[in-house]
């Protein structure tokens, strides 16, 4: 069975951290995540969306595809050195978090 990250610390980064730091487990062997909270994000980084299409500020429903998506940038990112970057929505004017290895 794969790994997959908590998609509700990865909120907590959106929501009240600059910067968050958390180990993952990949192939095995644990590593530390770092994220920092951004305004501006390259078009060009991979994207993450955390939530649902009908979510609203105050209803947010997590995609249920949003922890294997995370993990697979994450395995990425461990692989490729390949840096991310995680958005609660891509239409909303919330500041996005991009993640790189720590």
């Amino acid at each position: 069975m794969k790994s997959l990250v908590n998609i509700s610390r990865v909120m907590w980064a959106h929501r009240e951290a600059v910067t968050v730091s958390f180990p993952m487990t990949l192939d095995g062997k644990r590593w530390r995540i770092m994220g920092h909270r951004v305004n501006v994000i390259e078009i060009t980084m991979p994207l993450v969306i955390l939530l649902t299409d009908d979510s609203t500020p105050e209803n947010c429903h997590i995609d249920i595809r949003a922890a294997e998506t995370f993990t697979a940038a994450a395995n990425r990112l461990y692989h490729a050195n390949e840096e991310f970057c995680t958005v609660l929505r891509p239409d909303w004017a919330l500041p996005a978090v991009r993640w790189e290895k720590f």
